[in-house]
């Protein structure tokens, strides 16, 4: 070891998200995410599950969109103005 100290600097918000993703997908639910522009973070939550996870910049992406159960999915962003 180096004795290095080590700084968590991930956004709150991708944190937040990565979390409840991860929460979302060990119950066994679906997620579409919605991440416009597909920023640097996007990657990294999509890496929280190895499937059942869907990411949609638009509304092309939406019309797309083919998912298991509809009946058992959930949404997540990033992004506070979009879910007011």
């Amino acid at each position: 070891m180096r004795g290095l100290t080590v700084f968590d600097a991930t956004c709150p918000l991708v944190t937040k998200v990565h979390v409840e993703v991860a929460r979302q997908r060990r119950h066994g639910t679906e997620v579409v995410l919605h991440w416009p522009c597909r920023p640097p973070g996007s990657g990294s939550t999509l890496g929280q599950a190895a499937d059942g996870m869907y990411l949609v910049e638009n509304v092309e992406d939406v019309a797309q969109l083919s998912v298991r159960d509809p009946k058992n999915l959930s949404y997540a962003t990033p992004n506070d103005s979009v879910a007011g």
